[in-house]
């Protein structure tokens, strides 16, 4: 819902959808038959639910273009 309402007026910073996000800008889920689930990436993580080092700075990164956009 937070999608539908906000991706298009710019103001959402997805979070969810940069952790499922391949380095080739492929999105990764689970199947489903209902919705599709996004998937926190392997390379992101060590434990399967927090970010690395490599995940912490792909977001911080992330999170300042989104900020110099606003």
């Amino acid at each position: 819902m937070m999608r539908d309402e906000y991706t298009d007026k710019g103001t959402l910073f997805d979070l969810v959808l940069i952790e499922s996000t391949c380095l080739d800008k492929k999105w990764k889920h689970f199947p489903d038959t209902n919705e599709k689930s996004p998937i926190l990436l392997t390379f992101y993580t060590e434990d399967g639910s927090h970010l690395n080092e490599f995940g912490s700075k792909t977001v911080a990164e992330q999170l300042l273009i989104f900020l110099a956009t606003l």
